[in-house]
């Protein structure tokens, strides 16, 4: 037995409920670090088992390297938080900005100013966010620019012309808006370093910290992904799962685009090596490590970010931040702190770490001395999918 028990006796019960065919986990927790894995890549009997080190798509979890990369780089001058991405993006320059974000695309004004890097870090560039579904969001589903978990099928010197051709839906630093600065972001890392992206992750990241599996193609097949299906298109009328074709067959071959949004390959055990080289302060320094994991909203810019995963939560650079009030702070502050952990007990002031949409998450807790990560390959159904299956138990646990 191990004091993680109940949380691998959880992983192996949602499995056997059809959540997903395989589940990957691992935890870090004052120096104890243990791996799990269970299931198998796929339903059928002969799919091979999941391995501890199974390489998965994860989605999301890359902006969190691209935030570390983007750190390293502020910090050597390669470039700094107010420059204008039209130094490296010029398809950026001069940006026009949609009179409201659903109006016609014809309907725009001069851009306030230019779009900077911190705007990309913290992801208040003014891009569209994909829903509600508007005139914008159609014409970047049309040129292949649209966000999604399917990485972009086109070169990142044809995304940054098509994206940019495009007005912005607000004006720049005006309001967070989920996920594609993250794609222009990782055009901005390789341009400003004179390389490929795929180099700067192996340079900066994968080699230094010995992750053979981080990558933008993987070096053995992945796990099928699959998704809910709709209960209207079952035969028998009930929900389940089904394969998301078009992402397995897009991580079949190496991406036209290297992007950091959503479309690096990694073992949990390399991600999570990565996150506790963040936490140990080995990759970044302490200063560093605390300016990527500090929210950097503003009041004004975090409605954005509380429509998509509902309040208390901040951003840091490319990092989701939670900011549940600590103990003894106001009535208000403990009465959302009280609800809060009544749904969710693992959040924790200062906890830092997001979620991917082919169904990852990872989080580092610093007040817990806490690293944890979960892989599946159920696609979320909605940003507050939360893999309670996972923290609850581990809570518990290390309680």
């Amino acid at each position: 037995m191990t004091v993680f028990d109940e949380v691998w006796r959880s992983l192996e019960q949602t499995v056997a409920d059809g959540y997903a065919p395989g589940v990957v986990a691992g935890i870090r927790h004052r120096g104890r670090t243990e791996f799990f894995a269970t299931g198998r890549y796929a339903f059928e009997a002969d799919a091979p088992p999941m391995r501890a080190d199974t390489p998965f798509r994860i989605a999301s979890l890359g902006k969190l390297v691209a935030g570390a990369l983007s750190t390293l780089l502020l910090d050597e001058g390669v470039f700094a938080l107010d420059d204008p991405i039209e130094r490296w993006l010029p398809e950026f320059a001069d940006p026009r900005v949609l009179v409201a974000p659903d109006a016609p695309l014809t309907e725009t004004v001069a851009a306030d100013r230019s779009i900077t890097v911190r705007d990309l870090l913290t992801m208040t560039a003014g891009f569209a966010f994909p829903f509600p579904e508007t005139p914008l969001t159609r014409a970047m589903t049309e040129r292949g620019v649209a966000t999604g978990v399917v990485p972009a099928q086109v070169t990142p010197d044809e995304f940054a012309q098509r994206l940019g051709a495009l007005p912005l839906a607000r004006q720049p630093g005006d309001r967070f808006a989920y996920d594609t600065a993250a794609d222009v972001l990782s055009i901005l890392l390789a341009r400003a370093t004179g390389g490929t992206l795929g180099e700067l992750v192996d340079d900066r990241i994968a080699r230094p910290l010995g992750l053979e599996s981080m990558g933008f193609s993987a070096k053995e097949p992945l796990p099928t992904a699959f998704r809910l299906r709709e209960r209207a298109d079952s035969a028998d009328g009930q929900a389940g799962l089904e394969v998301a074709h078009e992402v397995v067959a897009a991580f079949e071959h190496p991406p036209r685009m290297e992007s950091l949004r959503g479309g690096l390959v990694s073992s949990l055990p390399d991600f999570l090596r990565f996150l506790t080289a963040v936490a140990d302060d080995e990759l970044l320094t302490f200063e560093q490590r605390l300016s990527l994991t500090s929210d950097h909203l503003t009041d004004a810019q975090r409605p954005g970010l509380d429509d998509m995963g509902g309040p208390g939560y901040g951003w840091g650079w490319q990092t989701g931040v939670d900011l549940l009030p600590p103990k003894g702070a106001s009535p208000e502050g403990e009465a959302f702190r009280s609800v809060a952990l009544a749904s969710e007990p693992w959040r924790s002031a200062g906890r830092w770490g997001w979620a991917g949409g082919t169904g990852t998450s990872a989080y580092v807790d610093p007040a817990r001395d806490l690293a944890a990560a979960v892989f599946t390959q159920h696609e979320l159904g909605a940003p507050t999918d939360d893999f309670a299956f996972f923290w609850e138990p581990l809570m518990t646990s290390i309680r």
